[in-house]
């Protein structure tokens, strides 16, 4: 699978507005990579997913990001929401993200801070959570085993 997430906000001209056309996931056996795009097929949003099983089975949101000229437009929550439809497809027991602020790089250059980061995670209905069995996430703190997780309603 090609992996074409190269994300510089001077990169692309956005339209007035950053109106979801599509959104479109490529799945793999170990990850899910997805670009919400706009009528113009312009990248404003994508994430990779890594698919997990130790004591639970989950999706791992590794990488959300929204182009800047498009947050607080409704494109992170509809991808979260498309995130929560496939982990129901993929039959697993919760989503996990941790939301830190990482390296910046791409669209990262324009960061969003960890506390706005969890303030959006708990309004989709992630709560605290321990991190599955054997994960972890590198953060600029060192290695955390604490998260928020969305449990899928089977």
């Amino acid at each position: 699978m090609q992996r074409v997430f190269i994300g510089v906000p001077g990169a692309i001209s956005l339209s007035e507005n950053c109106k979801i056309a599509k959104i479109k996931a490529e799945r793999d056996k170990a990850f899910i990579d997805i670009e919400v795009l706009t009528k113009d097929q312009q990248v404003v949003g994508k994430a990779e997913i890594m698919k997990g099983k130790t004591d639970k089975s989950f999706l791992w949101v590794g990488v959300l990001e929204v182009h800047p000229l498009c947050r607080r437009q409704g494109v992170g929550t509809e991808m979260m929401e498309a995130i929560a439809d496939l982990a129901k497809d993929e039959k697993v027991d919760l989503v996990y993200v941790h939301p830190a602020q990482l390296a910046e790089s791409g669209w990262d250059s324009y960061p969003v801070s960890e506390k706005a980061l969890t303030a959006f995670y708990n309004k989709l209905g992630f709560k605290p959570c321990e991190a599955p069995k054997d994960v972890v996430t590198v953060t600029n703190e060192g290695l955390l085993k604490r998260g928020l997780c969305l449990t899928i309603k089977k």
